[in-house]
């Protein structure tokens, strides 16, 4: 093989872009109908809100406590962590950008996810308890609309 050439695309690192969703005057940036892939990647670049508030995601617009793990925190902030969502800010704030990889997207087993990076998070674990497969993904702000950002959700066919 010749230097500096491609021998082939390895199927787990194909990503493709799903969906990106732009919220403003909405409480939820909300991704429906995903089928057919095995990992998914949820990136949000500067969510705005007019206050303080902790950003949370769901899936399968569940919010059953059990179904989730989540702990985040940052140096000079809060601490939260929660068993009904999945917790992506370590700290309030008006804004955030960050992203995140659910893995096992259409299995019928629980989710790790992977890939985890905020902007206002220094440490965190969590996971996806819950064994269906993943059909829905809502990012949102406890419970106030978003005021601008973007969200993208990206996925590898399985």
């Amino acid at each position: 093989m010749a230097v500096g050439t491609v021998s082939g695309i390895e199927p787990d690192d194909n990503w493709q872009l799903i969906a990106t969703s732009t919220p403003s005057g909405t409480a939820a940036a909300t991704f429906t109908s995903i089928a057919g892939y095995k990992r998914l990647m949820v990136v949000w670049k500067t969510l705005t809100v007019g206050s303080l508030q902790w950003y949370q995601l769901r899936v399968n617009n569940d919010s059953t406590a059990g179904n989730y793990a989540s702990m985040n925190s940052y140096t000079f902030g809060d601490a939260n962590s929660s068993n009904n969502s999945i917790m992506i800010t370590g700290a309030t704030r008006t804004n955030t950008s960050g992203m995140l990889t659910i893995e096992n997207a259409n299995k019928s087993t629980p989710h790790p996810i992977s890939n985890f990076a905020s902007d206002i998070t220094n440490a965190a674990t969590m996971g996806i308890l819950t064994s269906d497969p993943i059909t829905r993904v809502d990012i949102f702000a406890s419970g106030v609309n978003f005021t601008g950002g973007t969200v993208q959700l990206w996925g590898v066919a399985g």
